[in-house]
């Protein structure tokens, strides 16, 4: 096996753990500002007990909005380290109404 396989492979790995750790962290907002739904779940002390050390330490919760622009730099990093195919049907304009339907919500 060459060195470039072994590097591509690492690569993939990191790319993996960082779209995992970007969900993991949006899944941690939706649980956090999400409290009457999860109240009631046995293990919400403990789960919320960890989620309150990531906010004293990093004020990760603070506001509704640092965990998701954590969550979209995590998704952004792992976008830099993958190859892409372009597809050339895809128009700027296409790009704008998916933008703007996500965000009108």
């Amino acid at each position: 096996m060459s060195q470039q396989e072994d590097d591509l492979r690492a690569l993939a790995k990191i790319m993996d753990l960082l779209r995992g750790l970007s969900i993991a962290v949006m899944v941690a907002n939706m649980y956090w500002f999400c409290q009457p739904l999860v109240s009631g779940w046995e293990f919400h002390p403990q789960t919320m007990k960890i989620l309150r050390g990531l906010d004293e330490a990093g004020n990760l919760f603070h506001n509704p909005w640092n965990a998701k622009w954590w969550t979209l730099l995590l998704l952004a990093l792992s976008c830099f380290g993958t190859k892409g195919v372009k597809n050339e049907n895809i128009r700027w304009g296409q790009i704008w109404l998916i933008i703007s339907i996500i965000t009108v919500r």
